[in-house]
């Protein structure tokens, strides 16, 4: 008999391949803990500035024009016409 011949009892260990968000990956129950709420945030939660708000609180708080753009591009993956065009728009619509 080969050692290789029993291998029904290591199979449980690695667990079963599933498929999750168009990957195919392994799981094996009971290695991911619960979530402890108290302790384990959801990073996709909570209030997200959107760019026109970033755009008129920076603006607002007096932050060179240059460094908006800049920071617009980076944070938000805008153009510099669009970072432009925001800074523009956000002016017009505190002189109204």
């Amino acid at each position: 008999m080969s050692d290789t011949d029993d291998t029904t009892a290591d199979t449980p260990w690695w667990g079963r391949i599933v498929e999750r968000g168009g990957r195919r990956v392994r799981v094996v129950p009971g290695a991911v803990p619960e979530r402890d709420p108290e302790l384990d945030w959801d990073l996709e939660e909570g209030d997200t500035e959107t760019l026109e708000e970033a755009v008129d609180r920076m603006d607002q708080d007096g932050v060179p024009y240059a460094e908006i753009v800049r920071r617009v591009m980076a944070d938000y993956e805008v153009s510099e016409s669009t970072a432009k065009r925001r800074i523009r728009e956000s002016r017009q619509a505190r002189a109204a």
